[in-house]
């Protein structure tokens, strides 16, 4: 459930909105009305259950900005990109004033409430991609940690990187490493691909002698315990989070 706080001091206009979304969608409520930003201010310093705001008040945008300057940065970053904010002119030469990194969006007071939901819509969609992003990282981190590499080796940081490159842009088609992805890990970190492919290989052969040689042989199914080669590596992480299901496509 996507719960939405909206702050308007025009009460009317807050319940017609907060009405049409609780009976148009099953996995979007409406949970608080404010019509004061102070105490709207308050709120968002406390209440934990809050994804989305709805910001309409008859105020200078200079005022408003430094309201929000008032939220705690921890909340600010929790609400990130969460904010949507009408305007009675979208253009309004103040709008310079609203650099927060809350802000999602501007929008016309004019907006109407079907546009308005579809713009939280998209919060969410881009929201549920994040995190999704995320625990797939986490989830690449989890194996390179069980499988001891080494984390302060930029090997593994550009191993980490192409291992998520790999899954989300190439599942289930066969990767030339030369072509494909090592020249994208090189334009990230701005080194030359003969770089990127020896630390790769090197921190891969830190792995081999740190690991445990059981946990070796039962990760990749290696009994003679060979050292595995980078592409075998990437496969087999990418399978094992595809089997434990601990990451889904978007």
């Amino acid at each position: 459930m996507v719960n939405v706080f909206i702050i308007d001091d025009n009460i009317y206009e807050a319940n017609k909105i907060m009405t049409h979304i609780n009976r148009i969608s099953d996995d979007i409520r409406v949970i608080k009305l404010s019509t004061d930003i102070n105490d709207a201010i308050r709120t968002l310093n406390n209440d934990e259950k809050i994804d989305i705001i709805l910001l309409n008040l008859k105020m200078p945008l200079r005022n408003i900005a430094l309201n929000l300057d008032k939220i705690m940065p921890k909340k600010r970053q929790k609400y990130k990109k969460s904010l949507i904010i009408k305007l009675k002119d979208k253009n309004y030469v103040e709008k310079k004033y609203i650099i927060n990194e809350m802000v999602y969006t501007i929008l016309s007071q004019q907006t109407k409430i079907c546009e308005l939901c579809n713009t939280i819509n998209k919060i969410i969609l881009e929201k549920n991609y994040f995190e999704k992003r995320k625990i797939l990282k986490l989830n690449i981190q989890n194996e390179l940690h069980y499988l001891r590499y080494n984390f302060s080796h930029k090997g593994t940081q550009y191993l980490e990187d192409i291992i998520y490159i790999v899954y989300t842009k190439y599942s289930n088609v066969i990767v030339n490493m030369n072509k494909d992805i090592y020249p994208i890990i090189a334009r990230k970190y701005n080194k030359k691909i003969g770089s990127i492919k020896s630390n790769v290989i090197r921190a891969t052969e830190a792995m081999y002698y740190n690991c445990e040689e059981n946990t070796i042989k039962e990760y990749f199914n290696n009994y003679d315990i060979q050292k595995p080669n980078i592409k075998t590596v990437i496969n087999t992480i990418i399978l094992k989070i595809e089997n434990k299901s601990l990451y889904i496509k978007r």
